[in-house]
Order: structure tokens, then C-alpha cells, then sequence
């Protein structure tokens, strides 16, 4: 019986809680197949800094600091998340089926792999800034490519749901720059 009321108390306490959650890659839905392809494409987990691979959802109130906005949490750790946005992306922008994580998946063989390290993805005043570095390296003739991708996306409000499209605009810019080199 106490098991009972203590599993409903937690429920009653959980539900109580008013936190918004949030995700990226609502873009995916517009994506037109660019060119098809059939090479097996690895992606290494997309690498952040450390404020975005916790749930709370941050912002910058000053050059240098900061702030985690109350009640908004991103719904996974925010790495997992964009790896797997990317990996969804390519798999319609290229028409290709063979895009896999890595070193996860079963898959041993590939042709290209992808390695994407952000190290800036924030919001301060009106708009969000990504700064990525990417590199493709293409198992055929042994060689990297490295390449540094910046944006900004202007926020149209001052709502969280605004700073998160504009999040998922930024981060759809650096996809489709990563697709077109591929």
C-alpha cells in the first residue's frame, strides 16, 4: 500500500510540474530530394558544448553569461538529438537509405563519414548564432575535408517557441551546407 501512495504522489507531484518541452528538426517535413545516391555515409554523434547536451534550454542575457530560461527543457539531450535530425535529413536530402550512425549501428563498412562538432548554438538579444566546424572524410581515397559553417537567424519574438523555429532554421542551414558537400 505504500508503494501505491508513494508511486501516486510522485505521478500527482510530476504533474504538477509546468515545464515545456521542446525539440528541433520540424523542417524535415519541406525537404526536396536534392540528388539520389547509394554510398553508406557514417555520421559521428554531433558534438555540442556542454550547455546544450543537459535538458535545460539556455540563453545569453549578456555577452557573457548565461541564463537558463525557466520551464523549457529540450525533450532528449540535445547531441542525440541533432545527430539523429542529421541523419534524417540526409537520408531524404540525398535520397539515400544508407546514412547511418556511428560506430552504433552494425554497419562495418563506409564510404564517407561525417563528424560535426558545434561550438556555439545560442540565443542573445534577437537572434541565434551557430558557429560548427564538419569534416567529411571519404574512405576511397583516404582524404578530410574540413570546413567552418556560421549563421544567424533573426528570433521574430521574444517567445521560447520563437527562439526554438529559429534554432531549427540555423541548424537546417548547417544540414543543407553539409548535403550540398556530400
Amino acid at each position: 500500500m505504500r508503494v501505491v501512495i508513494f508511486f501516486l504522489f510522485i505521478l500527482f507531484i510530476g504533474g504538477c510540474s509546468s515545464k515545456e518541452l521542446y525539440t528541433l528538426g520540424d523542417n524535415l517535413n519541406n525537404i526536396r530530394e536534392l540528388k539520389s545516391s547509394s554510398e553508406y555515409i557514417a555520421v559521428d554523434r554531433v558534438r555540442v558544448p556542454i550547455y546544450l547536451i543537459n535538458s535545460p534550454i539556455y540563453k545569453k542575457d549578456t555577452p557573457y553569461h548565461l541564463k537558463r530560461i525557466e520551464d523549457a527543457n529540450w525533450i532528449n539531450n540535445l547531441d542525440k538529438e541533432l545527430t539523429q535530425t542529421l541523419i534524417n535529413y540526409l537520408h531524404k536530402s540525398l535520397n539515400n537509405s544508407n546514412i547511418y550512425p556511428y560506430p552504433w549501428s552494425n554497419i562495418k563498412r563506409f564510404d564517407k563519414r561525417v563528424s560535426v562538432k558545434i561550438t556555439k548554438f545560442i540565443a542573445y538579444r534577437d537572434e541565434v548564432s551557430l558557429e560548427a566546424t564538419y569534416q567529411i572524410y571519404n574512405n576511397f581515397n583516404k582524404k578530410s575535408l574540413n570546413y567552418f559553417f556560421n549563421t544567424k537567424d533573426k528570433i521574430k519574438s521574444k517567445a521560447i517557441n520563437e527562439m526554438i523555429k529559429s534554432m531549427d532554421r540555423a541548424y537546417l542551414k548547417l544540414m543543407q551546407d553539409i548535403s550540398y558537400k556530400l
